[in-house]
């Protein structure tokens, strides 16, 4: 997670395309060729006929923070597990050029054969996100009132209500079932 001021970017398209900037290039120093940022928060790595998808991520403000969500592909990942935790519905996949998850997804492992360690991770994209946005980071560890917060919204965002917010066939009702 990264937690800035609301108003660090003037947009979130421009916080989109800065996140998405920044990724890529710590793909890059981790010796993934090939990425690049796919409007809206996704980063992939390919030609656009035969890309996949290695992160994707997306904002949550809450009072005047804006937090940065993100998922790093580091290792091949376990798609039917994968599935079964994050439900994705197979009618995503129809208006894709992929038969599914597994045609979809790789890492870091699967683009340059090494797993980095947690350290050359983090160093990489702390480093990026820094010469992106032009600025320095630094770790805090949330206060009291701040676990406060992240634990209410995880409990919201683990509840039944929310995770069933759309179902599969509401949200992809739009597409031909051909």
């Amino acid at each position: 997670y990264m937690a800035s001021p609301s108003t660090l970017f003037p947009s979130m398209d421009k916080a989109f395309c800065q996140i998405g900037s920044a990724t890529v290039h710590a793909y890059y120093k981790l010796g993934v060729k090939g990425a690049w940022y796919d409007h809206i928060g996704d980063v992939r790595v390919g030609p656009p006929t035969g890309h996949k998808k290695i992160t994707g991520f997306g904002f949550t403000t809450i009072d005047n923070i804006l937090v940065l969500n993100m998922v790093i592909g580091v290792d091949k990942i376990n798609v039917d597990e994968m599935v079964k935790v994050v439900r994705i519905p197979q009618e995503k996949f129809k208006d894709k050029t992929a038969k599914g998850p597994q045609d979809y997804i790789t890492s870091i492992r699967e683009e340059t054969g090494y797993k980095p360690s947690m350290e050359e991770i983090y160093n990489a994209f702390v480093s990026s996100f820094g010469e992106t946005l032009k600025m320095e980071f630094e770790e805090y560890e949330l206060s009291e009132e701040g676990e406060k917060i992240r634990d209410k919204y995880r409990k919201i965002a683990a509840s039944e209500e929310h995770l069933y917010l759309r179902s599969s066939g509401k949200r992809f009702s739009n597409i031909p079932p051909d």
